[in-house]
């Protein structure tokens, strides 16, 4: 890997995904800093269903793609969805880019949030995977048309299924993640 194209990489980062890589970052260090005098942003701005439907604390809906559970889970999200978002934005533009991650953000709230609620589910929900496993969809489907398989050995696997394949091997390698949530 040549040091220059990253460097050519994060001078092109178009505003919308800088926006979103700041501001993780920014949330990511504050809630670090403020831990230390016992106040807990996970806690504050992950979503967990109950506290939204129960205390009415909405900001939930949109606050748990900012904040995530540690050093681990905040790099991850963030150097996987900066390509995904960056990709995406010089295609389509940064106003329909921005509208499409509040509205997967929007989206993927509401439906966790009312499965969690009727299964009376105690799980919370922090980070930007559901961002980041989006556009992996949707660039997987795009680019099925064009290489419909990948070859890893001898398997041949779907390219649409790749997100699918992802989650997988993500859910066995930290256990902590799951489909219903974090923590």
């Amino acid at each position: 890997m040549n040091i220059s194209h990253v460097s050519d990489f994060i001078r092109t980062i178009p505003p919308w995904t800088c926006l979103v890589a700041v501001s993780t970052s920014v949330v990511y260090v504050l809630s670090t800093i403020v831990r230390v005098k016992g106040i807990n942003l996970v806690e504050v701005m992950s979503l967990n269903p109950h506290k939204v439907f129960e205390n009415l604390q909405i900001h939930r809906v949109v606050t748990y793609s900012l904040v995530h559970l540690n050093i681990f889970h905040w790099l991850t999200n963030t150097i996987s969805l900066v390509p995904y978002l960056s990709r995406f934005e010089r295609e389509k533009g940064t106003l329909i880019s921005s509208f499409l991650v509040m509205q997967c953000v929007f989206i993927t709230a509401v439906i966790y949030s009312l499965i969690s609620f009727f299964t009376q589910a105690n799980a919370t929900l922090a980070g930007s995977s559901g961002a980041v496993f989006s556009l992996m969809a949707y660039y997987a489907v795009q680019d099925y048309s064009r290489s419909p398989a990948i070859n890893i050995g001898n398997v041949a696997i779907p390219s649409w299924a790749l997100p699918l394949a992802w989650i997988c091997i993500i859910g066995l390698l930290v256990p902590q993640a799951s489909f219903v949530g974090r923590r």
